[in-house]
């Protein structure tokens, strides 16, 4: 788990040469669509050590943001870490993706970084950040990138096949949340190994 929040993950250099963009930009990017206000809420899926949320709440203590994980030694970490940082406004859920534990038109903004390439049913997700959502809420993700052609999609299957992790093209991604309802969808990145994607219930 401390890896990553450490220089051997996602603040390595070589990880952020390969996705062309630093993880502080990502930072920035997914502040910056979230357009979040005191009083607002916010679920960080597939939270991890919550690198992203938890700054977040810093910024904002009067909203509320929601971490959660399948893992629970990801959750155990950042319940640590939002301890000794005297973070009070995250609540850390144990939960699957596949089925929110939440009411409809809950969130002003969900975010999920790193993780939509390793859910098995990506359409059930995108459904469920969809029903959780207000209308007008936003949705960003970055995920593994595919690049085009018969060469991008051998090396994505042989990916998937020894470590199960998928990757996606900018319009496959923009085709299955458009399925999902979701609209306005906005590339934010799409160079080297990493894809951002924000969309709009």
């Amino acid at each position: 788990v401390n890896i990553y929040e450490s220089k051997l993950w996602r603040k390595n250099v070589l990880f952020q040469y390969l996705a062309g963009i630093s993880s502080e930009k990502e930072y920035e990017l997914i502040a910056g669509k979230s357009n979040l206000k005191p009083g607002s809420t916010f679920l960080d899926l597939a939270c991890g050590p919550g690198i992203y949320v938890r700054p977040l709440a810093k910024s904002i203590p009067d909203a509320t943001f929601i971490g959660l994980d399948l893992s629970l030694p990801m959750l155990n970490y950042m319940s640590r870490k939002i301890t000794a940082e005297h973070v009070n406004n995250i609540i850390l859920i144990h939960a699957n993706a596949m089925n929110l534990p939440f009411p409809d038109d809950e969130f002003n903004a969900v975010n999920c970084f790193g993780a939509i390439h390793l859910f098995s049913d990506l359409d059930q997700v995108f459904n469920e950040i969809y029903r959780v959502l207000k209308t007008g809420g936003v949705f960003i993700t970055g995920a593994l990138r595919r690049k085009s052609g018969q060469a991008g999609r051998r090396v994505a299957d042989i990916r998937k096949k020894i470590i199960g992790v998928d990757s996606y093209r900018f319009e496959e991604l923009e085709e299955l949340l458009r399925n999902a309802g979701f609209v306005n969808v906005e590339c934010h990145h799409n160079k080297g190994v990493w894809l951002i994607v924000s969309v709009v219930k």
